[in-house]
């Protein structure tokens, strides 16, 4: 900022000027939703800089935009590390401490003001617990929020209109609108021997369809049973089942009849046989 900015900000000479409070909107003319602010890291103490524009300091030639400084731009640091980072164009209250009217960043947000909506439209926040917030809203009448955080103790944390996400100490756990549901995590305190289940997995809704060439369950050592749903396999089954009962009920034990019957039997199954697929596992 120039000397002449400084003595039209303070009105001293610039070493001498004592502290002053000004009124600003955040943002510089021309700056996107990126641009306007500089997130603090550790390399620099976790201080974020925001561009500023005063209401002091506006040139009188342009024309007036209604609720937006034209002043002097400035760059100043916010209060807190913690301090969430304002909209643009929000309205904002800076103090200059005694001194640092020249310095760049010098400049305090301590305050800011403006449409609750604008800050929940597109907000970036840091907490002191370390927690960190990225929220928007839908495009419905009724902006319902959307957000993603991390958590240090919950892990992530993913809330919208359509469902919920978490996955952290507690476990996976996806929660659709719908109902639909897959939970994962850890199972503990259960008596001997079933404090051998460490872990478990649910998959809950009111359709559940799995696609797979070969599909099994069992335990992860030992033999898996095949989850086979072969239509044509159930299907000879059932003509060996109605074959083999129409025999023992109808022909008697032994004799001609009996044998003519299991040969029946035997010809049909010999058809049905034919027309199972040579795999061992059916899409289910």
């Amino acid at each position: 900022m120039s000397d002449e900015n400084v003595r039209d900000l303070i009105g001293a000479p610039a070493g001498h000027a004592p502290l002053s409070v000004e009124q600003g909107t955040i943002g510089w003319h021309g700056d996107t939703d990126t641009s306007y602010f500089d997130k603090g890291t550790q390399d620099n103490g976790n201080v974020t800089f925001v561009r500023v524009t005063l209401y002091r300091g506006r040139n009188q030639a342009e024309p007036l935009t209604p609720e937006v400084a034209q002043g002097h731009q400035i760059v100043a640091q916010l209060a807190t590390p913690g301090m969430g980072i304002p909209a643009r164009n929000s309205k904002c209250t800076v103090v200059f401490p005694s001194g640092f009217a020249e310095t760049v960043g010098g400049g305090v947000i301590v305050a800011t003001q403006g449409d609750p909506r604008d800050a929940m439209n597109k907000a970036f926040i840091r907490n002191e617990d370390g927690k960190v917030t990225l929220m928007t809203v839908d495009k419905t009448a009724d902006e319902h929020a959307i957000y993603l955080q991390l958590d240090p103790e919950e892990g992530l944390v993913f809330v919208s209109p359509w469902g919920t996400l978490t996955y952290g100490p507690k476990g996976f756990h996806l929660r659709h609108i719908s109902g639909a549901r897959i939970n994962l995590g850890a199972v503990s305190g259960m008596p001997s021997p079933l404090d051998a289940l460490g872990s478990y997995a649910t998959i809950s809704a009111a359709i559940t369809h799995i696609e797979g060439s070969v599909v099994q369950v069992g335990p992860a050592a030992g033999v898996s049973d095949a989850v086979v749903k072969n239509v044509p396999f159930l299907a000879f089954m059932d003509t060996l089942m109605t074959a083999i009962g129409t025999a023992v009920s109808g022909a008697g034990p032994g004799g001609p009849a009996a044998a003519g019957a299991l040969a029946t039997a035997y010809a049909a199954m010999t058809v049905e046989k034919a027309a199972i697929p040579s795999t061992t596992a059916q899409v289910i």
